[in-house]
């Protein structure tokens, strides 16, 4: 196992709300505040078994659903197997599952009644990797995904996502202007908080500070 730490964000299986505009010049400062009361609010903020003491500089957001209270978001280091992720959280499985690596915002999704517990692999909802403070990919999002975004209501979410069935994906966040009532405004508004592409943390910056 790498040496590096470890952590859950407990899961409460709550709805976010949606959030108005940011201020200009406080974007972030605005996004990181927001992200943390909404996590206490979803996700309790209940720390979880640690890979190891200290800090996990290079991590990966994993999701176990559908194991009672051990369900929740951790951090683990990057190039975990599933196999060794679970079992450090004292979780013993079956089946040929060292082929591979977990990467980043994967769920694990268990079936009720397996015994030893049996697993298949997603990728987490776009509303949970935004409340966990990573920006929202308007390809994958779904309409309860996108009214966590600012100017964005139910109506329009559900226009964002008639228009990406019928044209195709987004190609960056001014080919929102393809959905009839999306502003100019509006798209200064989700500037950082919406991708296509590489996802990064709410603001735009990067692992690399960029």
């Amino acid at each position: 196992m790498s040496e590096e730490s470890g952590q859950e964000v407990k899961d409460q299986g709550g709805e976010g709300h949606s959030k108005g505009p940011f201020p200009n010049g406080a974007l972030f400062l605005a996004v990181a505040l927001a992200v943390f009361l909404l996590l206490v609010e979803l996700f309790g903020g209940k720390r979880a078994q640690d890979f190891r003491d200290g800090l996990c500089e290079h991590c990966i957001h994993i999701q176990v659903r559908g194991l009672g209270d051990k369900d929740g978001v951790y951090l683990a280091p990057r190039g975990v197997s599933p196999r060794e992720f679970l079992e450090r959280l004292g979780v013993k499985i079956g089946g040929d599952v060292d082929g591979f690596v977990l990467e980043d915002f994967t769920s694990l999704e268990f079936s009720e009644g397996g015994s030893p517990p049996r697993f298949s692999t997603g990728t987490m909802r776009e509303r949970e990797i935004y409340l966990l403070g990573y920006t929202m990919d308007l390809n994958r999002a779904g309409p309860r995904d996108l009214v966590l975004l600012p100017e964005v209501g139910p109506a329009l979410a559900r226009k964002i996502v008639r228009e990406r069935a019928r044209g195709g994906p987004f190609e960056s966040l001014e080919d929102l202007q393809r959905v009839r009532g999306i502003r100019k405004s509006s798209l200064a508004s989700l500037e950082g908080l919406v991708t296509v592409g590489e996802r990064k943390p709410l603001g735009g910056i990067g692992e690399d500070g960029r």
